[in-house]
């Protein structure tokens, strides 16, 4: 559910940013929510992805993955919210994504 809150405000935010409007009835809707965080061990590293589940008005559900690897264990939260992050922002570069948030209607 944290990381769930994390993606949605870190999109909330890049959206923002671009001066986007959001309001509750709006016409166009994204939802957003965490599918799966694993924690993925390497030879020198662990690699924590996670994957976000969107839906964007009719179409059909799109998962992107984000990752983040970790040399030491100091940086284990940053790690978690780098990955949901990563997701995010490959969500947006999207080409069905972009253009439905892009079209008129």
């Amino acid at each position: 559910a944290d990381l769930t809150d994390y993606a949605k405000k870190s999109a909330a935010d890049i959206l923002t940013r671009i001066h986007v409007q959001i309001a509750p009835a709006a016409d166009k809707q994204l939802s957003l929510y965490i599918a799966q965080a694993r924690c993925e061990q390497e030879a020198f590293t662990m690699n924590f992805v996670v994957d976000v589940d969107v839906t964007a008005g009719d179409m059909p559900k799109k998962t992107f993955s984000g990752n983040q690897r970790l040399w030491s264990m100091h940086g284990l939260d940053f790690t978690m919210t780098a990955a949901t992050l990563n997701a995010v922002l490959k969500m947006f570069q999207d080409e069905e994504i972009k253009s439905y948030l892009e079209s008129g209607k």
